[in-house]
């Protein structure tokens, strides 16, 4: 209701027809994919065509682009799978089991969970268990080091990827 959205598009569209600035040279990063899609349909009126390769959209998708366009250096092909929450806690359930850690004594939940802070804290696996003191902790590093792996071989990637692994290509 401040005319955020308003400015940027007036910017951008501003940017592209009077700057000549080329629209793939433009990145606009927002929180949702409703307000990408606005903001996108607005320069396209603005403008009255599409700006095409215009990098637009959430922190998640933006950083699933940098990620496929850069795939090989992180060990995946172009066409990796992000996984979701379920997909992810059956993963790290099945590394618990591999190394006997008990989801009575560790929540699987609770271990993703802490997974999650240290890759949002760009924490390593090395960093981690080298930090790794408590039990929990050190339960967690050795599902930790092994998610890695085992995203790696699937192809895939959690949300916290699509974060973290542009920040460490860049």
């Amino acid at each position: 209701g401040s005319g955020k959205t308003r400015v940027l598009t007036t910017r951008i569209t501003r940017l592209i027809s009077e700057e000549g600035v080329r629209p793939e040279r433009i990145l606009a990063v927002t929180f949702t994919n409703k307000a990408a899609g606005e903001m996108r349909e607005r320069i396209g009126r603005q403008l009255g065509d599409d700006p095409k390769g215009m990098w637009m959209g959430t922190f998640h998708a933006i950083g699933a682009r940098i990620v496929r366009r850069a795939a090989h250096q992180l060990h995946r092909t172009p066409s990796f799978t992000i996984y979701d929450d379920d997909e992810q806690i059956a993963v790290v359930k099945r590394l618990m089991e591999r190394h006997r850690i008990s989801p009575k004594q560790y929540a699987p939940r609770a271990i993703r969970s802490a997974i999650s802070d240290a890759k949002n804290a760009l924490v390593t696996v090395q960093e981690y268990t080298t930090l790794a003191r408590d039990p929990f902790s050190q339960a967690v590093s050795l599902v930790y080091g092994d998610l890695e792996e085992a995203l790696r071989t699937a192809n895939a990637v959690d949300f916290d990827d699509l974060l973290v692994l542009p920040v460490r290509l860049l």
